[in-house]
């Protein structure tokens, strides 16, 4: 669902397709460094979804908060969640180390009532600066 819905932005229809089919192709044909290549462009457009969703809901977020508390919430807790989901990107493809991931979750407060559109913005800043 995410990834058809970013096609238009990002690519990822294509992207994944065609790195599946490659990886596949590479495999029949014993190309074996030619399908460690597609599965790491497929581990990368993974976390590319996931960040990008993730932008998505904090600008959604952004929009609403202060003016429909039930759709705030709503987007900021899935910004969230996305941006934990980071974490768990492969280790040899992920753009986001341990230390950047827990500064980044560090910037989201304990209590989503607490949050300011200045610290959505830097989240967002900080998404966007590695992805």
């Amino acid at each position: 669902k995410y990834c058809h819905q970013q096609q238009n932005s990002i690519n990822s229809d294509y992207d994944l397709m065609n790195n599946f089919i490659t990886g596949r192709v590479a495999i029949n044909n014993g190309l074996y460094s030619d399908r460690d290549i597609a599965i790491n462009n497929i581990r990368k457009e993974w976390e590319d979804i996931v960040a990008y969703q993730a932008m998505v809901y904090l600008n959604e977020a952004s929009i609403y908060f202060g003016n429909d508390d039930a759709k705030y919430l709503h987007n900021i807790t899935l910004a969230y969640a996305f941006v934990r989901n980071l974490k768990y990107a492969p280790v040899l493809t992920q753009r986001i180390n341990i230390n950047e991931y827990s500064t980044l979750l560090q910037m989201f407060p304990t209590n989503f009532w607490n949050i300011t559109v200045q610290d959505i913005n830097a989240i967002k800043n900080t998404l966007d600066a590695k992805y």
